[in-house]
């Protein structure tokens, strides 16, 4: 048994007159309820860190009389 050997249509068939597309579907939102605004995490900000705005300690005052 074998399969009839038809031609592949180069061009897809025209659509008959009146057809229109579908429209796309569009997705819900997520649920969510309107009180439920999200929160930005604190640990995801785009400052630097607190502790990298200050300045770090100074040598004590002996230590300069060690280096030539």
């Amino acid at each position: 048994m074998s399969v009839p050997n038809e031609p592949i249509p180069e061009t897809p068939p025209m659509p008959e007159p009146g057809w229109t597309p579908k429209p796309p579907v569009e997705e819900p939102d997520p649920d969510r309820l309107p009180d439920e605004v999200p929160v930005p995490n604190p640990d995801e900000n785009e400052e630097p860190p607190k502790h990298a705005e200050t300045q770090p300690p100074h040598a004590p005052s002996w230590w300069c009389s060690l280096m030539p």
